[in-house]
């Protein structure tokens, strides 16, 4: 009994062991995205951002924060006048990255969509041409919807169960459910059921503002040069950039934006799968959202 005792000992230090070089890489990387920012904190109001006009009616803005509210912060965001630039969703084959979909179409620009399972079936509705190709998604009650043509303003709705109604598709034809919302008539309200919602996290939203112009932004995460936000967070960043109502896309390491003509290969920000800062680490999505510039 005696030497079964001993032998247990020894096999648990011996675990133990092997186990502390992983312990230590995770408090290295743990400390890593608590680096503290450097120099004041910027204001928003009076950040100058990078601004590039991709087209008529659509424009990128970026800017790299070392100190956005105690924090390093990359955010990008498309600025989109819907009547001049159509949207579109679009569903990939299995799964695809965001700029591969966007090249295809040949689109101007574009961020990945909403959640989607494996082979890349969406959870949660994924209407494209009056179509549902999404599945039911019970914690799901918002999303982002628009209809074809000029007058037809994006629009934050609600849904139950994660499906539209047939009434939505019909009046809207391209909805994109997701969550949780951020933004509804212009005071924070964020939808209960979402784990993921209070951790920092890289993020995608989508925004209407007052004057019916679509923002649709990105904020990287899950890097010293990043840290990403919470949905408390990213509401409060809507909010402040002007939108009355706000949904929070798939984020994390699906969290990309491309725009035509923009570096070496379009992806804006700095996608997260690779677990470097740069623009390779982009996971393949099971559906985005491309822009285009509107036929007259």
């Amino acid at each position: 009994m005696g030497a079964t005792s001993k032998t247990r000992t020894i096999e648990s230090d011996m675990r133990k062991k092997a186990l502390l070089p992983f312990i230590l890489l995770s408090t290295l990387l743990g400390s890593c995205f608590r680096v503290s920012p450097t120099g004041p904190r910027e204001s928003l109001e009076a950040t100058k951002w990078n601004t590039k006009k991709l087209a008529p009616g659509l424009s990128l803005k970026q800017h790299h924060f070392m100190n956005y509210e105690g924090h390093p912060q990359f955010m990008a965001f498309l600025e989109v006048d819907p009547r001049k630039i159509s949207l579109r969703l679009v569903k990939a084959k299995g799964l695809q990255r965001t700029s591969a979909l966007a090249k295809k179409a040949k689109a101007l620009a574009a961020v990945n969509g909403g959640y989607f399972r494996k082979d890349g079936t969406a959870v949660g509705s994924l209407v494209i041409k009056g179509k549902d190709l999404g599945l039911r998604a019970l914690k799901m009650a918002t999303a982002l919807s628009f209809s074809k043509g000029p007058k037809g303003t994006p629009m934050v709705i609600s849904i139950s169960g994660g499906r539209a109604k047939k009434a939505q598709v019909q009046a809207q034809q391209w909805i994109l459910a997701a969550g949780p919302r951020l933004l509804e008539k212009g005071r924070v309200r964020i939808d209960k059921g979402f784990a993921h919602a209070p951790h920092r996290h890289p993020r995608t939203a989508a925004g209407i503002t007052a004057k019916g112009k679509l923002l649709l932004l990105v904020v990287d995460g899950r890097n010293p040069k990043s840290h990403g936000l919470t949905c408390p967070e990213l509401a409060s960043l809507m909010k402040k950039l002007g939108c009355v109502s706000a949904i929070n896309l798939d984020g994390g390491g699906s969290t990309t934006l491309y725009a035509l003509g923009v570096g070496k290969t379009g992806v804006v920000n700095h996608p997260s799968d690779n677990h470097l800062f740069d623009e390779a680490g982009e996971r393949r999505v099971g559906n985005a959202l491309l822009l285009f510039k509107r036929k007259p």
